[in-house]
């Protein structure tokens, strides 16, 4: 599952095949997954916008 939310911030199960695997075999529920979703996606949120306001400038637009 790790490897899975590496690649990119998942908020519901269908949106990748490893995570319908881990919801079939009752690994966890629809909701700590869409709970853990969204905090990724949060947190991913914040790392790309402290690296676009490094990078912007760099590259003259920001």
């Amino acid at each position: 599952m790790i490897w899975t939310f590496a690649g990119a911030c998942k908020i519901f199960v269908y949106q990748s095949s490893v995570s319908i695997l881990g919801y079939s075999y009752g690994y966890f529920s629809g909701r700590d997954f869409f709970r853990f979703g969204v905090c990724v996606t949060v947190i991913e949120f914040f790392i790309v916008l402290l690296m676009v306001s490094q990078y912007w400038p760099l590259i003259g637009l920001g």
